[in-house]
């Protein structure tokens, strides 16, 4: 794509000897250092991307600080890793484009963290200054900075970021990455990106500039005692009241403080397909998930049963309401929190709408609930014979041993084989459902969705990034054959840079999920087989990493002890039952006798 040199760092200083900026940066010094020295306070480890001329600078300045750049295949899966990186940090994610069509392939991963609300700083070159309008190579000015045809990398940016800015003030690009940073992490979390031309990331900012002090402490607005009161007062006043635990809620750390109010109060959780995992799902309060691929519990409970749901952190979007049904909020009184005011009563009017941190506002709750005299409400306890009962859809399919291999099958054989804190993503597609229905998150295990965007081949790279974090548990993608041949040459990635994860490759030779929803539509198939690998086994080998190919029951059951001892990048090709319909229920009624209703 490039014909620029790339420049591979082979190793960092540690992190003690960066403390003193100063020494290593007396007097002047360049934009570049001040962007990673300042990415660098807030506990960025590593910036993902694709090299080229005008983003050299970028990473020639890992040099002097303990942030390894990891350099993707592609522009598109360098911004899923920094997406799954902040998803399972917290922190911003990195990641870094050239000019132009280095721009253009960073944006899928930006859109992904834009739709879920997480925490980025893109960073995308620039042509000189001196260059604008002028039909540089790769010239993707603003529109306003031009003359003639360019790309406009910054409104383009501008529908999809908090922010999109290009820095042409050399004396002012302090202040610009600074609140870039703020903004990203600040109320509704999401990606900001920085256009820097080539010249200005290599000018020199004077020293009494950037040696300012500055700091932009965030304190969560608590919310007034009056409306807290209120809530306290629905919730005495409801005999079936239920919370609802959205993607929110869970991002923020809310849901510690959910369980301890939950189990204090005997009230029930569910939790949306993107809340998953939010709360163990072994728990005895835990009705498993509301929506999309969820569970029947959770449904009737939400629908028929409560006269209260309190909803965390969750925008009510289609998948999390089974295409707004109204019964999530007929008949019943509606609590909804949530960090963006916009959201509250969006899709159903509520009751009380509380906007702020779900964290902080629950530790209210806490609080003030210690003051009344709130007592535990009538809820029979899950059992798990009760789950084992009533949880899953077409529960004999997971004991099916018929060939070709029932995805029900496969993933209890996966379940059964993990330990308790593996962390699960489901790529886009018909293997989505069945990890999101069939797969149960136990305590210390997390789910991390990638449906905000829902882009084939987005859990296949962000799966990288969670696992640069997550280095002591093993992290597992589920994806289809579909998405992996979109995404799938980034194992090489995972490869370099020794990041193992495990990817179970449900492979039914077909876009799965699209072919039943065409028929679904028309009454009529189309066709929608995909070119297969012929082999992914031998496609894993040729980037160096061990493959399996799974045919029939207890295969992947046996080899999975040797898979997660090898503490390797691993791919495991499992051939599945091209026939059977994930279980999205109502959403898809083409095979009845398959979807749950």
């Amino acid at each position: 794509m490039y014909c620029f040199v790339c420049i591979v760092k082979i190793g960092f200083t540690s992190t003690a000897q960066f403390n003193n900026l100063e020494e290593i940066m007396p007097g002047d010094m360049r934009v570049c250092d001040f962007l990673l020295h300042s990415l660098h306070k807030e506990g960025v480890e590593y910036l993902f991307g694709v090299t080229g001329k005008t983003i050299t600078p970028i990473f020639d300045a890992t040099y002097n600080y303990p942030i390894k750049p990891i350099f993707a295949c592609h522009e598109a899966g360098a911004s899923y890793m920094a997406f799954g990186y902040a998803q399972a940090s917290r922190k911003i994610g990195v990641c870094c484009g050239a000019s132009s069509s280095g721009g253009l392939n960073i944006m899928p991963g930006v859109a992904a963290a834009w739709m879920s609300s997480v925490p980025m700083i893109v960073i995308t070159g620039q042509v000189p200054t001196t260059d604008f309008g002028k039909g540089a190579f790769q010239d993707a000015t603003d529109r306003s900075q031009s003359i003639g045809r360019s790309v406009d990398l910054i409104n383009m940016f501008g529908s999809i970021t908090k922010a999109s800015k290009q820095i042409l003030n050399v004396q002012k690009a302090p202040d610009t990455i600074r609140n870039a940073i703020k903004l990203a992490m600040s109320g509704r979390q999401g990606p900001v990106h920085l256009s820097i031309p080539l010249d200005i990331n290599l000018a020199k900012i004077n020293s009494e500039v950037w040696q300012k002090h500055f700091s932009f402490p965030i304190n969560q607005q608590l919310c007034d005692e009056n409306s807290l009161q209120q809530v306290i007062a629905l919730i005495n006043q409801a005999k079936k009241p239920v919370f609802l635990l959205g993607w929110g809620g869970v991002f923020s750390r809310a849901n510690v403080e959910l369980l301890r109010l939950a189990e204090k109060l005997n009230i029930p959780i569910a939790t949306t397909p993107d809340g998953k995992g939010g709360i163990p799902s072994n728990h005895e309060l835990c009705l498993g998930i509301m929506g999309l691929c969820g569970h029947d519990i959770a449904r009737e409970y939400i629908f028929e049963k409560s006269d209260l749901v309190m909803a965390i952190g969750t925008t009510f979007n289609e998948f999390s309401t089974l295409n707004w049904d109204s019964k999530i909020a007929s008949n019943k009184k509606l609590i909804q929190i949530d960090i963006d005011y916009e959201e509250i009563g969006k899709n159903y009017p509520v009751d009380i709408g509380l906007v702020g941190d779900a964290k902080t506002i629950l530790k209210q709750l806490l609080q003030l609930s210690s003051k009344t005299n709130l007592g535990p409400k009538d809820f029979k306890k899950m059992s798990t014979a009760r789950w084992d009962l009533e949880r899953y859809c077409h529960p004999e399919e997971m004991l099916n041993n018929s060939l070709p291999l029932k995805p029900q099958l496969v993933m209890r054989e996966l379940r059964d084989s993990t330990p308790d804190e593996t962390i699960f993503l489901g790529d886009s597609g018909s293997h989505w459902g069945w990890v999101t229905h069939n797969i149960p998150i136990y305590k210390g295990g997390k789910f991390f969705p990638i449906l905000g965007l829902g882009s084939m081949g987005t859990a296949i790279c962000s799966s990288m990034g969670i696992k640069l974090v997550e280095s002591d548990v093993p992290v597992i993608c589920v994806c289809g054959d579909g998405c992996f041949q979109m995404s799938g040459s980034e194992i090489s990635t995972a490869a370099k840079h020794k990041i193992p994860v495990i990817w179970i490759i449900m492979n039914d030779g077909c876009y799965n999920m699209p072919l039943f929803g065409i028929k679904n539509m028309y009454g009529r198939g189309m066709e929608t087989c995909i070119l297969c690998v012929s082999d992914f086994v031998k496609f894993a080998n040729s980037f160096g990493i061990k493959g399996y190919c799974v045919e029939k029951p207890g295969e992947l059951t046996k080899i999975m002890p040797e898979v997660l001892a090898l503490k390797e990048p691993v791919v495991i090709d499992v051939h599945t039952d091209p026939s059977v319909v994930a279980p999205v229920g109502r959403r898809l009624k083409y095979n009845p006798n398959e979807a749950c209703q």
